[in-house]
């Protein structure tokens, strides 16, 4: 099949063999893959981002030296199913999955793992158990941003955000932005986006036009002082982060 190869900070079509789904897995066609800035940055720095994730505790991650296919964000139609793999995942059914492989070395970050190539392919495989269907009527464009969606979701409900608090979002990348969509379904009582001047995101109008372009109350320019409980905001980054042999753990069907 084709895919996008990585080697050397250099993208490649080239041929690949077909993957085919173990126990639990299932093998997608890919309708639809997005580019993730953990992409953009890995094609230049993935010795780096090798690194620090072997510091987590993830292996069997890619390296400059070794070709791979990135591509974790996507939505696919089931193609072909494993042994065990429920029958709610018919063939030809639109799925999208949490970008995870397993086998017997360990676990695999899909589109970052020579063992689990991404979606910058013809196919990828997904595990069953991690993989939810796509409700019909949704397009794949919608459903593609299910797992940056998921990541913005995650940071909201691990912030302990409350009625109380005032949300500070620093940085209106995809993931920030998708903070600023989750936020008001948290509760909390602003949203404040930290916009550069002359970032893209400015029109004439100050503030408040801003603001409402970001679906926040207020931009804020970073430059601007602002007082940040740097010790509640630790406390937010100190929660345990779950490991790669916990991921183990999770049922395959």
């Amino acid at each position: 099949m084709k895919a996008v190869s990585c080697h050397r900070a250099t993208l490649s079509v080239v041929d690949i063999p077909t993957p085919g789904p173990n126990r639990g897995q299932l093998l997608l066609d890919v309708v639809r893959c997005g580019i993730c800035g953990s992409d953009l940055h890995a094609r230049d720095h993935i010795d780096e981002l090798t690194e620090a994730m072997s510091a987590l505790g993830v292996k069997h991650a890619a390296g400059s030296d070794m070709p791979f296919v990135f591509g974790h964000e996507f939505c696919g139609e089931v193609a072909e199913r494993g042994r065990g793999v429920s029958g709610r995942f018919k063939p030809g059914s639109r799925v999208v999955s949490f970008p995870l492989l397993r086998d017997r070395n360990g676990v695999h970050m899909t589109g970052l793992s020579p063992a689990a190539p991404g979606a910058y392919a013809e196919q990828v495989l997904a595990e069953a158990a991690l993989s939810f269907v796509v409700p019909n009527g949704l397009s794949p464009d919608i459903a593609a941003l299910t797992e940056p969606m998921a990541v913005a979701l995650h940071a909201v409900r691990r912030s302990d955000i409350s009625r109380r608090d005032t949300a500070i979002v620093v940085g209106c990348g995809p993931v920030g932005l998708a903070i600023v969509c989750h936020e008001p379904f948290e509760s909390p009582s602003a949203v404040h986006v930290p916009v550069q001047r002359g970032s893209g995101h400015t029109e004439p109008g100050g503030d408040g036009v801003e603001a409402q372009l970001l679906h926040a109350e207020r931009a804020t320019d970073p430059d601007d002082v602002v007082e940040v409980d740097l010790a509640r905001a630790s406390a937010q980054l100190s929660h345990p982060i779950p490991s790669p042999e916990a991921l183990k753990l999770y049922p395959i069907t």
